[in-house]
């Protein structure tokens, strides 16, 4: 039995903010139509870089970081690789 992307997910945040700063996380063509469907646009949030698709950072931080809370805007609808973050894919 394996296990499915969300497996690995952490079901609740740590409230370290790391995963937040300087992001370069890659996101999945299944990310973005969610984030879509949620009412965000695609050129808001994302940057093309090195062949993906990229979360934006504004002032340093995830597009999606709400600063005076210290929480994701987006928490319930994160994308894959935020959900598994400090886990990171690195293809050599």
């Amino acid at each position: 039995m394996t296990a499915g992307p969300g497996a690995f997910m952490r079901s609740e945040c740590l409230k370290c903010s790391l995963c937040y700063m300087e992001t370069e996380m890659i996101l999945l063509p299944e990310d973005i139509t969610v984030i879509k469907e949620l009412g965000y646009q695609v050129q808001d949030f994302t940057v093309w870089s090195e062949g993906y698709w990229r979360l934006r950072n504004v002032d340093g931080y995830c597009y999606f970081y709400n600063l005076i809370e210290g929480t994701c805007k987006i928490y319930q609808y994160r994308p894959l690789g935020c959900g598994i973050y400090p886990i990171v894919y690195v293809k050599e």
